[in-house]
């Protein structure tokens, strides 16, 4: 007589398919709850977000862009220059000296938006500096720029003749200076290709010019077509050395990866995104790359018979910073220039000392840019370090005629 069929083998499948069900369940909750946590910080910069498209974009398609952009440094677009944003020598307008030839001026500045200024043509800094001087002072700083970008555009200014040059360093330009796109530190798809430098193996410079895109490669570099585009000499792009990634499924995945971007390392530790750049020794070699570029600029201007001046200019997180410190983020910066055969000017303690009683809200506006009263005192300063230059009068002298 045959065993009795067994009772445990339909309620071990049960048990069997619960399980199943209960980790098919678990996994489906982990992966929402790791999307919208990806989501989240995505909010609060934390994260990789695929670049929009704005509507202020000044070119209608990628065909446009690259017909239209300057193959050196990006941009503006040649086709700009002699308008009213931009004299024919890329100067921005200054109302303190209408006339234009770059002969007349006495400083030329170079530099990103802090130079450029976002404030009017009036208040900017480079023409309250022209005003209080009563000489021209020809202003080529341009927003967006990277400390890479700024001494290129002075290196192919050769019309450029001012005795005295002068090259900012805004804190946050070192991020700039390690990408060949800034849409990937925007958020935003404007094209933004820029040429960049990088480390020779003797620690020279060495320049990775503007990116050879089609469009389809320039989506797939920012993320908004598969597969992923990694470029050579790129920091901030998905799946690149900055610890980017795309948020995609399997969400968890991709939130564990995102762990190492360096947007959540700088939330996680308090500071700004750029401040880990300012390291010695950082494996993307910031801190090195801006102290070269430095370099190169003063030793262009000296070549040409050029008084060259580097400026330090603080970001809003700079003074927060020092104020509860004592030190600037970009003081290994100044450190690495210590004893170079050129002066440096550190805006930094000045700002300090003006605002030490003022809200930082009237010295920094919505944008992150200086107020018009902090372009002012940005002038003033500058003004005042001229002054001490022993060439200064005779620089004066030799353009008044």
């Amino acid at each position: 007589m045959g065993d009795p069929p067994s009772q445990h083998a339909p309620r071990s499948g049960r048990r069997i398919a619960a399980c199943i069900w209960t980790v098919v369940v678990g996994l489906v909750c982990l992966e929402g709850l790791s999307y919208a946590v990806g989501r989240y910080l995505q909010t609060k910069w934390c994260m990789y977000g695929v670049p929009r498209t704005p509507p202020s974009r000044i070119v209608a398609s990628y065909a446009d862009y690259l017909a239209r952009r300057d193959p050196d440094v990006g941009w503006p677009f040649p086709d700009q220059f002699g308008s009213a944003l931009f004299t024919a020598t890329g100067a921005r307008p200054s109302p303190a000296f209408p006339d234009t030839t770059p002969d007349t001026s006495v400083v030329s500045l170079y530099g990103s938006s802090f130079t450029q200024s976002s404030n009017s043509d009036a208040e900017a800094w480079g023409n309250v500096l022209a005003q209080i001087a009563g000489v021209r002072v020809a202003n080529y700083g341009q927003g967006g720029y990277g400390t890479d970008q700024a001494y290129l555009r002075y290196k192919r200014t050769r019309a450029d003749r001012s005795p005295i040059v002068i090259l900012t360093q805004v804190s946050e330009d070192i991020l700039r200076d390690l990408t060949r796109d800034r849409d990937l530190v925007l958020y935003e798809t404007w094209w933004s290709f820029k040429p960049r430098f990088v480390l020779a193996a003797d620690g020279s410079l060495q320049l990775v010019p503007l990116p050879q895109l089609s469009e389809e490669e320039s989506q797939r570099l920012v993320g908004q077509r598969s597969p992923p585009l990694v470029l050579e000499h790129e920091s901030f792009c998905p799946g690149g050395p900055a610890g980017v990634t795309v948020q995609c499924f399997p969400y968890t995945w991709s939130l564990f990866r995102g762990l190492g971007d360096f947007r959540l390392r700088a939330k996680l530790a308090h500071r700004p995104t750029y401040a880990e750049f300012y390291a010695p020794g950082h494996p993307l070699h910031g801190l090195e790359i801006a102290r070269e570029i430095c370099r190169a600029f003063a030793a262009e201007a000296r070549a040409r018979g050029q008084h060259p001046l580097v400026m330090l200019l603080p970001n809003r997180e700079d003074v927060e910073h020092d104020r509860r410190t004592g030190e600037w983020y970009y003081a290994p910066l100044k450190k690495e220039l210590e004893g170079a055969d050129f002066d440096v000017l550190d805006f930094g303690d000045t700002l300090l000392e003006v605002a030490r009683d003022r809200d930082l809200d009237s010295v920094y506006d919505a944008s992150g840019h200086f107020t018009p009263a902090a372009d002012h005192w940005l002038a003033e300063f500058v003004l005042a370090q001229l002054k001490r230059l022993p060439d200064w009068e005779s620089s004066c002298r030799s353009r008044s005629g």
